[in-house]
């Protein structure tokens, strides 16, 4: 998580750019630090900066959801969806693997 702090940091435009893909109907969860990490931080990054871990999910209380022919092409249409933070984190995996070498 470090790592990826550090990215949002370095470049916080594209950081916001690549947040936008997580809408609906998915939504970020996962445990927040207590305080904040850097004080008065602009909320859209401090949501996720201030993050012990993180993950996207979408919830639904209608079995029928998963139970739907229309199932696999909702699945397409949502990880379509999340490929910019995919590839962002890809990014920051790489990062990471470069600096333990």
């Amino acid at each position: 998580m470090d790592i990826f702090r550090d990215e949002i940091l370095n470049d916080t435009k594209k950081f916001l750019a690549m947040a936008r893909c997580v809408k609906k109907p998915f939504e970020l969860v996962g445990e927040s630090y207590k305080r904040p990490l850097i004080k008065e931080q602009e909320e859209k990054v401090a949501t996720w900066y201030n993050r012990k871990n993180l993950a996207v999910m979408v919830t639904s209380n209608h079995i029928e959801d998963v139970l739907n022919s229309d199932l696999p092409k909702k699945l397409v249409k949502g990880f379509k969806q999340l490929i910019p933070l995919y590839d962002y984190l890809m990014r920051v995996e790489m990062i990471k693997s470069i600096t333990t070498l």
